[in-house]
């Protein structure tokens, strides 16, 4: 049996998920129209959550292109053969590198401030859910098991600051790199 046919198990792991409100009484007409006001409401800003999304896939790759250019301005310099001294490539490679990992520390912080932005966002979409007849996201929610386990539910900011990360290791290794030889 699934939830409303849509392929969703009606049954998880022994309890029951279902998307339908218990309280709902599609017979009583004073409901029936808070419905409608809640639906409509919920219509406008569920949406909103998505739009967070986009933008936090385009601050990714705002970030990702910083790194990018940095990395096609050091292949240009060494392109056009300029061989500076030791001394000034430890230098501007030092500064360069405090540059990037204040960069990583921002793309970090952003990624953890668009992430508690969103958990606010969809508390109020379960709260909305609340007040209709059908609770689509709090089933979806219960089914990933609220997010307390890492088998049911990854969340994406886990694997996203990986990305800062990693490119300060890349900065870091570079930078000892030059300056062990």
């Amino acid at each position: 049996m699934t939830v409303f046919g849509s392929g969703i198990p009606a049954r998880h792991k022994g309890r029951e998920v279902s998307i339908r409100h218990p309280d709902f009484n599609p017979t009583d007409p004073t409901q029936l129209e808070l419905v409608k006001v809640a639906a409509q409401q919920y219509r406008d800003y569920a949406p909103t959550a998505e739009k967070l999304v986009r933008s936090r896939v385009r601050s990714n790759w705002r970030f990702l292109r910083i790194h990018m250019a940095s990395v096609a301005g050091i292949a240009l310099f060494l392109k056009l053969g300029i061989t500076p001294s030791r001394g000034d490539v430890l230098k501007v490679g030092a500064l360069g590198l405090v540059v990037m990992l204040l960069v990583n520390i921002s793309w970090a912080w952003n990624i953890l401030s668009i992430t508690r932005q969103a958990e606010r966002k969809y508390r109020v979409i379960e709260s909305m859910e609340s007040t209709l007849p059908v609770r689509p996201y709090t089933a979806e929610w219960e089914l990933a098991d609220r997010g307390k386990k890492l088998l049911s539910y990854l969340p994406r900011w886990v694997a996203e600051l990986g990305m800062p990360l990693l490119m300060s290791l890349v900065w870091l290794g570079a930078y000892g790199a030059v300056w062990l030889l």
